[in-house]
């Protein structure tokens, strides 16, 4: 009885660790308001894979669209949402991102690097540090209350699926999601592998990473990550569609682009 009352009490310490690392903020006024306001809808996801060049953008104009980090820098691309939660990408294009005219959902831990007039969404982001805290592998789940906080782990995409949820679609298109990142997927460690950013060619345009930047590639991460998302929207009757052509991902169900429309 004393083990198991001092594992309980060990247990909440590192909850509590956990909420006071966080210094978690109120809800997001219009996070609460929207919550659902896209029930039935579809929306395209943009992640950031060379495959983004094969496919006409024009398309997806007067869709709903979700972009993340570089695509900001697609010109004519009309985002409606935006999100980031790199601690690297946005050191190259810091007043690009600031000048973004749609919602941008951005971690509280950039504010103090891109506060701006953009409509802004600061959310609170439970992160590797916690993980550790807690024990868990990461990321650890998938939130169904993004209004309170959302988990990070392996991939943006990740965390722009529990947003999409929340919002309500029904249907998530992902273009540029190929998961090819020129290493063996199946032989890089649990924990990832730091790679040069200059030598990767997993991004549709060559200037996403500064020279000599250090790139933590976290395939394991990333494979948890769509697969939590892809239980949470199974669950509920919805879906999540790879339209990346050439994709390596195996995760989410494969559709030709054209067919879309």
């Amino acid at each position: 009885m004393k083990g198991h009352l001092r594992e309980r009490i060990e247990a909440l310490e590192s909850d509590l660790k956990c909420v006071l690392r966080n210094q978690f903020h109120e809800p997001d006024d219009w996070l609460l308001k929207a919550k659902n306001s896209h029930k039935g809808e579809r929306c395209f996801l943009l992640g950031c894979g060379p495959s983004l060049n094969e496919v006409d953008l024009e398309k997806v104009k007067g869709e709903t669209v979700m972009g993340v980090n570089g695509t900001a820098l697609i010109e004519g691309l009309e985002l409606n949402y935006f999100i980031s939660v790199s601690n690297f990408f946005w050191k190259s294009h810091q007043e690009k991102l600031k000048q973004l005219k749609c919602r941008r959902f951005l971690p509280h831990f950039l504010k103090a690097h891109l506060d701006s007039d953009s409509p802004t969404l600061w959310f609170n982001a439970i992160a590797d540090q916690e993980y550790k805290l807690l024990d868990v592998e990461k990321p650890w789940k998938f939130s169904y209350s993004p209004d309170k906080y959302v988990f990070l782990g392996g991939t943006v995409i990740f965390v722009c699926l529990q947003f999409l949820y929340y919002l309500g679609f029904s249907e998530v298109i992902v273009l540029g999601l190929d998961h090819d990142y020129g290493v063996d997927n199946d032989n890089v460690p649990k924990e990832g592998k730091v790679v040069d950013g200059d030598k990767l060619s997993a991004h549709f345009t060559k200037d996403y990473y500064r020279k000599g930047e250090q790139v933590h590639v976290d395939i394991h991460g990333m494979e948890r990550a769509y697969e939590l998302a892809k239980e949470a929207f199974d669950a509920d009757g919805r879906r999540i569609l790879n339209a990346s052509p050439g994709t390596k991902l195996e995760t989410f169900e494969k559709v030709e682009f054209d067919s879309l429309f």
